[in-house]
């Protein structure tokens, strides 16, 4: 599978999970993670985690590519336009 790393910035993600990869906008699952150097069965805001994810081919993902729960994301890139016109 593809691993990826970085920081978990909101939320929690967990073995078994489905996310959306962005701006790519593949799915993949959740197959294993680690934090710092340990086997986890999830990761939460303000840790660094290591995800191998099923679904994704590694050469898709660039540096800065991000990870979202499906669809919040979207959801939150939507919120953030439509707050923008309101105002």
């Amino acid at each position: 599978g593809t691993v990826v790393t970085g920081s978990v910035t909101a939320g929690r993600v967990s073995v078994g999970d489905v996310v959306d990869v962005w701006p790519e906008g593949d799915k993949a699952r959740v197959r294993h993670i680690q934090c710092h150097g340990r086997d986890a069965e999830s990761a939460c805001a303000g840790q660094r985690a290591a995800l191998n994810l099923h679904g994704t081919d590694k050469g898709r993902l660039a540096r800065g590519a991000e990870l979202a729960a499906a669809c919040k994301l979207l959801r939150h890139i939507y919120s953030c336009i439509r707050a923008g016109v309101d105002q």
